[in-house]
Protein backbone atom coordinates (compact mmCIF):
# COMPACT_ATOMS: atom_id res chain seq x y z
CA UNK A 1 0.00 0.00 0.00
CA UNK A 2 1.30 3.25 -0.76
CA UNK A 3 1.38 6.45 1.81
CA UNK A 4 -1.14 7.73 0.78
CA UNK A 5 -3.12 4.56 2.02
CA UNK A 6 -5.28 4.19 -1.30
CA UNK A 7 -3.16 3.28 -4.20
CA UNK A 8 -1.15 0.07 -4.60
CA UNK A 9 2.51 -0.57 -5.49
CA UNK A 10 3.17 -4.94 -7.02
CA UNK A 11 5.33 -6.10 -9.22
CA UNK A 12 4.75 -8.16 -12.30
CA UNK A 13 7.27 -10.99 -13.61
CA UNK A 14 7.41 -10.58 -17.63
CA UNK A 15 6.64 -13.74 -18.92
CA UNK A 16 8.51 -13.16 -22.36
CA UNK A 17 11.92 -14.53 -22.60
CA UNK A 18 14.85 -12.79 -23.07
CA UNK A 19 16.19 -14.05 -26.51
CA UNK A 20 19.78 -14.73 -26.91
CA UNK A 21 20.24 -12.10 -30.15
CA UNK A 22 19.60 -9.37 -27.92
CA UNK A 23 22.63 -11.04 -25.60
CA UNK A 24 24.96 -12.32 -28.16
CA UNK A 25 26.90 -10.66 -31.07
CA UNK A 26 28.51 -12.73 -33.98
CA UNK A 27 32.12 -11.58 -34.21
CA UNK A 28 33.42 -14.84 -35.19
CA UNK A 29 30.85 -15.39 -38.62
CA UNK A 30 34.30 -14.91 -41.52
CA UNK A 31 36.68 -17.02 -39.47
CA UNK A 32 34.38 -19.85 -37.98
CA UNK A 33 33.09 -19.80 -42.27
CA UNK A 34 36.73 -20.88 -43.73
CA UNK A 35 37.23 -23.16 -40.56
CA UNK A 36 37.87 -26.82 -41.75
CA UNK A 37 37.53 -30.24 -39.41
CA UNK A 38 41.01 -30.18 -39.43
CA UNK A 39 41.68 -26.83 -37.13
CA UNK A 40 42.73 -27.25 -33.77
CA UNK A 41 39.70 -25.06 -33.13
CA UNK A 42 37.04 -26.30 -34.62
CA UNK A 43 35.59 -27.45 -31.56
CA UNK A 44 34.98 -24.18 -30.40
CA UNK A 45 33.63 -23.46 -33.79
CA UNK A 46 30.92 -26.06 -33.38
CA UNK A 47 30.12 -24.78 -29.67
CA UNK A 48 29.78 -21.23 -31.54
CA UNK A 49 26.94 -22.62 -34.29
CA UNK A 50 25.14 -24.09 -31.18
CA UNK A 51 24.97 -20.70 -30.22
CA UNK A 52 24.17 -19.09 -33.64
CA UNK A 53 21.04 -21.74 -33.81
CA UNK A 54 19.81 -20.45 -30.44
CA UNK A 55 19.77 -17.34 -31.61
CA UNK A 56 18.35 -17.80 -34.99
CA UNK A 57 15.56 -20.20 -33.35
CA UNK A 58 14.50 -17.29 -30.74
CA UNK A 59 15.29 -19.12 -27.95
CA UNK A 60 16.00 -17.30 -25.04
CA UNK A 61 16.44 -17.17 -20.89
CA UNK A 62 13.97 -16.67 -18.42
CA UNK A 63 14.20 -12.81 -16.94
CA UNK A 64 14.96 -12.31 -13.32
CA UNK A 65 13.69 -8.54 -13.46
CA UNK A 66 10.26 -7.29 -12.83
CA UNK A 67 7.84 -4.63 -13.75
CA UNK A 68 6.36 -2.26 -11.34
CA UNK A 69 3.28 -0.77 -11.26
CA UNK A 70 0.96 1.51 -9.40
CA UNK A 71 -2.60 0.30 -9.23
CA UNK A 72 -4.90 3.76 -8.67
CA UNK A 73 -8.25 4.44 -9.03
CA UNK A 74 -8.74 1.14 -11.25
CA UNK A 75 -5.91 2.00 -13.59
CA UNK A 76 -2.82 0.70 -13.05
CA UNK A 77 0.34 2.70 -14.28
CA UNK A 78 3.99 1.11 -14.96
CA UNK A 79 6.20 2.97 -13.02
CA UNK A 80 9.49 1.27 -13.72
CA UNK A 81 10.83 -2.01 -15.81
CA UNK A 82 13.82 -4.40 -15.41
CA UNK A 83 13.96 -3.73 -11.56
CA UNK A 84 15.33 -5.75 -8.92
CA UNK A 85 13.30 -4.95 -6.41
CA UNK A 86 10.88 -1.86 -5.12
CA UNK A 87 9.72 -0.08 -2.31
CA UNK A 88 7.77 2.83 -1.84
CA UNK A 89 9.10 6.58 -1.09
CA UNK A 90 7.40 7.51 2.30
CA UNK A 91 6.06 10.60 3.64
CA UNK A 92 5.43 11.83 0.65
CA UNK A 93 1.78 12.95 -0.49
CA UNK A 94 2.66 12.19 -4.29
CA UNK A 95 3.49 8.26 -5.56
CA UNK A 96 7.01 7.75 -6.10
CA UNK A 97 8.79 4.53 -6.04
CA UNK A 98 12.49 4.03 -5.50
CA UNK A 99 14.81 0.55 -5.84
CA UNK A 100 17.24 -1.22 -8.03
CA UNK A 101 17.35 -1.77 -11.85
CA UNK A 102 19.18 -3.89 -13.94
CA UNK A 103 21.43 -1.47 -16.02
CA UNK A 104 21.64 -2.44 -19.57
CA UNK A 105 22.99 -5.74 -20.26
CA UNK A 106 25.93 -5.23 -23.14
CA UNK A 107 26.23 -7.89 -25.69
CA UNK A 108 28.65 -11.00 -25.37
CA UNK A 109 31.25 -11.58 -28.39
CA UNK A 110 30.87 -15.52 -29.08
CA UNK A 111 34.85 -14.99 -29.31
CA UNK A 112 34.88 -14.46 -25.61
CA UNK A 113 32.18 -16.97 -24.69
CA UNK A 114 34.47 -20.22 -24.22
CA UNK A 115 31.20 -22.07 -23.41
CA UNK A 116 27.70 -23.13 -24.84
CA UNK A 117 24.09 -21.85 -23.59
CA UNK A 118 24.79 -22.78 -19.92
CA UNK A 119 27.73 -20.23 -19.79
CA UNK A 120 25.99 -17.37 -21.61
CA UNK A 121 23.36 -17.82 -18.62
CA UNK A 122 25.85 -17.63 -15.80
CA UNK A 123 27.60 -14.96 -17.16
CA UNK A 124 23.86 -12.70 -17.64
CA UNK A 125 22.79 -13.74 -14.38
CA UNK A 126 26.54 -13.05 -12.66
CA UNK A 127 26.18 -9.49 -14.63
CA UNK A 128 23.10 -8.74 -12.65
CA UNK A 129 24.58 -9.99 -9.39
CA UNK A 130 27.32 -8.55 -8.86
CA UNK A 131 27.36 -4.68 -10.66
CA UNK A 132 24.81 -4.65 -12.78
CA UNK A 133 22.47 -2.36 -10.61
CA UNK A 134 21.83 0.59 -10.59
CA UNK A 135 19.41 2.64 -7.83
CA UNK A 136 16.92 4.67 -9.22
CA UNK A 137 13.79 6.95 -8.20
CA UNK A 138 10.20 6.68 -10.01
CA UNK A 139 7.33 9.10 -9.73
CA UNK A 140 3.83 7.70 -10.62
CA UNK A 141 3.82 8.47 -13.96
CA UNK A 142 6.43 6.35 -15.21
CA UNK A 143 9.27 8.68 -15.37
CA UNK A 144 12.91 7.32 -14.02
CA UNK A 145 15.63 9.53 -12.63
CA UNK A 146 19.22 7.65 -11.59
CA UNK A 147 20.25 8.19 -8.19
CA UNK A 148 24.16 9.06 -8.03
CA UNK A 149 26.09 7.56 -5.84
CA UNK A 150 27.57 3.78 -5.20
CA UNK A 151 26.24 3.23 -1.55
CA UNK A 152 22.58 5.03 -2.01
CA UNK A 153 20.66 4.15 1.35
CA UNK A 154 16.79 3.46 -0.71
CA UNK A 155 15.23 3.99 2.58
CA UNK A 156 16.45 7.52 3.28
CA UNK A 157 14.93 9.04 -0.22
CA UNK A 158 12.80 11.53 0.24
CA UNK A 159 10.65 13.66 -1.76
CA UNK A 160 9.95 17.60 -1.57
CA UNK A 161 5.98 18.39 -1.22
CA UNK A 162 5.74 19.63 -5.38
CA UNK A 163 7.55 16.57 -6.23
CA UNK A 164 10.61 19.05 -7.77
CA UNK A 165 13.39 17.42 -5.29
CA UNK A 166 14.65 14.44 -4.00
CA UNK A 167 17.43 13.74 -1.44
CA UNK A 168 18.80 10.92 0.25
CA UNK A 169 21.99 9.88 1.39
CA UNK A 170 24.77 7.73 0.60
CA UNK A 171 27.38 5.68 2.54
CA UNK A 172 30.76 6.66 2.27
CA UNK A 173 34.29 4.75 2.84
CA UNK A 174 34.72 6.30 6.31
CA UNK A 175 31.47 5.04 7.39
CA UNK A 176 29.38 8.25 7.58
CA UNK A 177 26.71 9.55 5.47
CA UNK A 178 26.81 12.10 2.75
CA UNK A 179 23.42 13.65 1.87
CA UNK A 180 22.60 14.45 -2.20
CA UNK A 181 19.89 16.31 -3.19
CA UNK A 182 18.50 16.23 -6.39
CA UNK A 183 16.40 18.12 -9.47
CA UNK A 184 13.58 15.53 -10.14
CA UNK A 185 13.09 15.28 -13.90
CA UNK A 186 16.49 17.37 -14.65
CA UNK A 187 19.48 16.17 -16.97
CA UNK A 188 21.34 17.44 -13.98
CA UNK A 189 23.24 15.23 -11.42
CA UNK A 190 23.19 15.03 -8.14
CA UNK A 191 24.65 17.69 -5.46
CA UNK A 192 26.64 16.59 -2.49
CA UNK A 193 24.69 18.96 0.47
CA UNK A 194 26.80 17.65 3.35
CA UNK A 195 29.25 15.26 4.71
CA UNK A 196 28.07 13.06 8.01
CA UNK A 197 24.51 13.69 7.80
CA UNK A 198 22.38 12.05 10.96
CA UNK A 199 19.06 13.22 9.57
CA UNK A 200 17.46 15.51 6.95
CA UNK A 201 13.89 16.42 6.25
CA UNK A 202 11.97 18.63 3.37
CA UNK A 203 10.02 20.88 6.10
CA UNK A 204 7.80 23.61 4.81
CA UNK A 205 7.18 22.28 1.18
CA UNK A 206 10.35 22.22 -0.27
CA UNK A 207 13.63 23.43 2.16
CA UNK A 208 15.61 20.65 3.11
CA UNK A 209 16.75 21.06 6.55
CA UNK A 210 19.90 18.45 8.25
CA UNK A 211 21.41 17.45 11.07
CA UNK A 212 24.95 16.75 10.91
CA UNK A 213 28.47 16.48 12.76
CA UNK A 214 26.86 14.51 15.62
CA UNK A 215 29.61 14.12 18.59
CA UNK A 216 28.79 13.83 22.37
CA UNK A 217 24.97 14.66 22.08
CA UNK A 218 25.00 17.20 19.89
CA UNK A 219 25.17 18.23 16.10
CA UNK A 220 24.52 21.19 14.21
CA UNK A 221 21.48 22.16 12.19
CA UNK A 222 21.47 23.43 8.71
CA UNK A 223 19.19 24.47 5.69
CA UNK A 224 20.28 23.80 1.96
CA UNK A 225 21.22 26.29 0.11
CA UNK A 226 21.72 29.13 2.27
CA UNK A 227 25.58 29.59 2.80
CA UNK A 228 26.97 28.92 6.52
CA UNK A 229 23.26 29.45 8.30
CA UNK A 230 24.28 26.43 11.09
CA UNK A 231 22.67 25.67 14.79
CA UNK A 232 25.55 24.73 16.66
CA UNK A 233 25.02 22.10 19.89
CA UNK A 234 22.02 21.04 18.85
CA UNK A 235 20.50 17.88 20.21
CA UNK A 236 16.91 16.37 20.15
CA UNK A 237 16.41 17.84 16.83
CA UNK A 238 12.80 16.71 14.62
CA UNK A 239 11.72 17.83 11.74
CA UNK A 240 7.89 19.12 11.95
CA UNK A 241 6.75 19.30 8.52
CA UNK A 242 3.24 20.17 9.21
CA UNK A 243 4.35 23.23 11.34
CA UNK A 244 7.07 24.42 8.59
CA UNK A 245 9.50 24.06 11.62
CA UNK A 246 12.78 22.19 13.68
CA UNK A 247 12.36 22.12 16.88
CA UNK A 248 15.40 21.10 18.90
CA UNK A 249 17.19 22.03 22.17
CA UNK A 250 20.60 23.66 23.11
CA UNK A 251 21.59 22.22 26.06
CA UNK A 252 23.79 23.37 29.34
CA UNK A 253 25.98 19.83 29.62
CA UNK A 254 26.34 20.79 33.89
CA UNK A 255 22.35 20.63 34.03
CA UNK A 256 20.98 18.51 31.26
CA UNK A 257 18.81 21.43 30.56
CA UNK A 258 18.59 23.56 27.73
CA UNK A 259 16.64 26.09 25.65
CA UNK A 260 14.00 24.28 23.41
CA UNK A 261 13.54 26.33 20.07
CA UNK A 262 11.86 25.88 16.86
CA UNK A 263 13.42 27.34 13.69
CA UNK A 264 12.38 27.70 10.13
CA UNK A 265 14.89 28.51 8.06
CA UNK A 266 14.52 32.25 8.86
CA UNK A 267 12.69 33.21 11.94
CA UNK A 268 14.13 31.74 15.51
CA UNK A 269 12.46 31.19 18.52
CA UNK A 270 12.74 30.54 22.26
CA UNK A 271 10.04 28.09 23.36
CA UNK A 272 11.00 27.35 27.00
CA UNK A 273 14.94 28.14 28.84
CA UNK A 274 15.19 24.75 30.33
CA UNK A 275 14.46 21.93 28.97
CA UNK A 276 15.23 18.29 29.26
CA UNK A 277 13.68 16.76 26.45
CA UNK A 278 10.94 16.68 24.03
CA UNK A 279 8.17 14.59 21.89
CA UNK A 280 6.64 16.57 19.04
CA UNK A 281 2.54 15.86 18.76
CA UNK A 282 2.33 17.43 15.18
CA UNK A 283 0.40 21.12 14.34
CA UNK A 284 3.03 23.00 16.15
CA UNK A 285 2.44 21.31 19.86
CA UNK A 286 4.68 19.52 21.66
CA UNK A 287 5.01 17.17 25.41
CA UNK A 288 8.32 18.57 27.25
CA UNK A 289 9.84 18.03 30.80
CA UNK A 290 11.62 20.90 32.02
CA UNK A 291 13.31 22.36 35.35
CA UNK A 292 15.08 18.21 35.74
CA UNK A 293 16.84 17.50 38.11
CA UNK A 294 19.95 15.39 36.83
CA UNK A 295 20.64 13.64 41.02
CA UNK A 296 17.17 12.89 41.79
CA UNK A 297 15.77 12.05 38.06
CA UNK A 298 12.65 13.93 38.34
CA UNK A 299 11.11 17.16 36.55
CA UNK A 300 7.72 18.71 35.54
CA UNK A 301 5.78 17.48 32.79
CA UNK A 302 5.12 20.27 30.53
CA UNK A 303 2.41 20.74 27.11
CA UNK A 304 3.46 23.40 24.62
CA UNK A 305 0.49 24.57 22.61
CA UNK A 306 2.46 26.84 19.75
CA UNK A 307 2.19 29.72 21.79
CA UNK A 308 3.06 29.04 25.51
CA UNK A 309 4.20 26.17 27.85
CA UNK A 310 1.15 24.72 30.51
CA UNK A 311 2.72 22.21 33.36
CA UNK A 312 0.72 19.25 33.60
CA UNK A 313 2.75 17.51 36.78
CA UNK A 314 5.70 17.84 38.68
CA UNK A 315 8.21 14.82 39.62
CA UNK A 316 8.33 13.15 36.61
CA UNK A 317 11.34 10.60 35.47
CA UNK A 318 10.10 10.51 31.43
CA UNK A 319 6.90 10.57 29.09
CA UNK A 320 6.34 7.95 26.57
CA UNK A 321 4.27 8.88 23.68
CA UNK A 322 2.50 6.25 21.37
Amino acid sequence: LMPNGKDLLYGVKPTEIIPYSELLEDDMAEIDAKMTEDDPNYEQKLMRDSLREAMKSGEGLEPMMQEYYILSNGKATLVADNVVSAIAVQDSDKNFVTGYQAKEFQPLYLSVIGGGLEMVDMIYYMSINYGGMQPFLADGFGNVEVLDGSAVLLNTVQVSQDGSKAAYLVEDADGGNVLMQMEFGSSVEATVVQKNVEEFAFVGGNDLFYYYDYANGAGKLAKAGEGDNSITDASGVQFAKDAGRVYYLLLDQNTGNGKMEWWDGENRETIDGGVFAFQYKGNGKAALIYDYDIVNLIGALGYYDGKGVTMLDEDVTAIFIN
